[in-house]
Order: structure tokens, then sequence, then C-alpha cells
């Protein structure tokens, strides 16, 4: 292994265990007052109504907004999505984290440090 790709690979880790190191410091995510969500059986929207922000997610990502507003543990939801839609444990987790941080980073949800 060279030593360049070496590198890139320590660094890839240490970005990821600081991201869960992190996520453990989050208390569970809020949806701010003005955002409103709808949701069908092709997926949903979220409508931001100080902003005029939308964002549309797939199934998959409405699963995850239900889950995670609801309270849902994050390991029970991410069991939920490998039976509901046929994905490994770790692809699921990999998806909730970065919806949350995406929906977290449009305003969409609110993350309260611990």
């Amino acid at each position: 292994m060279s030593l360049l790709k070496y590198f890139g690979q320590l660094r890839s880790r240490t970005k990821r265990n600081a991201f869960q190191r992190q996520r453990l410091a989050w208390g569970p995510p809020t949806v701010p007052p003005n955002v409103i969500a709808s949701i069908d059986g092709s997926g949903m929207v979220l409508f931001c109504t100080s902003r005029g922000l939308m964002f549309r997610a797939n199934r998959t990502g409405a699963q995850i907004w239900k889950g995670v507003t609801s309270g849902q543990n994050p390991d029970s939801l991410s069991l939920d999505l490998c039976r509901e839609f046929g994905l490994e444990v770790q692809e699921a987790s990999q998806h909730i984290t970065d919806f949350i941080a995406c929906a977290t980073r449009r305003g969409l949800l609110l993350r309260a440090v611990k």
C-alpha cells in the first residue's frame, strides 16, 4: 500500500470516528415550528415557511423522517429500514446519519447538545 493511500484511509477513519463521537454528544433532533412535512406513498416534501425552502425525499427519507421526528431510537430505525427496503445495517445507519446531517444543515431539523 502506498503511503498516500494509507494516509487517505487514515484521514477517512479519523473523520468518521470524530463524527461518531460528535453524534453521541447531540440530543434527539426536533422539528422547527416553521417546517411542514407532507408524506405520501412516493416519499415526502418538507417546506420551510420562513425561508421558502422546499426539500424532497424518497420513501427511505420519509421513513427516516417519521422515525426521527417520533423519537425512535436510531438502532431501531436502522432495523426498520433494513426490513422495509432490504438494506444492510451499515447502509441503513449511514442513510440515517446522512439524512439528519442534510436536514440539519438546511434548518429542517434542530439538534440540541446534551
